[in-house]
């Protein structure tokens, strides 16, 4: 349970920190690709959150199954497809 909840908090900080990061390289550079980076950053920060609560609170565990997470991840893999294919 202790390493769980590691990974979960560190992979929410690390995404939070990489959106922000991603957020300000495009305010900077007004680059669509990298629009889309940021938004699979923020993504990736919501599974994060619910994960994480999944943690602490039972009843969200009802909600969240590997169907339901692997929408986050193919919504990951959709965006990362656009902006690869972004000119």
């Amino acid at each position: 349970m202790i390493e769980t909840s590691l990974i979960y908090g560190f992979m929410t900080v690390f995404s939070f920190g990489m959106f922000i990061v991603s957020l300000l390289s495009y305010r900077r550079s007004k680059n669509f690709k990298i629009l889309f980076v940021t938004m699979v950053f923020f993504v990736f920060f919501l599974k994060g959150i619910l994960l994480s609560l999944s943690l602490f609170f039972v009843e969200i565990n009802d909600i969240i199954t590997i169907p339901f997470l692997g929408i986050f991840d193919l919504l990951m893999i959709v965006l990362l497809f656009i902006a690869t294919l972004k000119k």
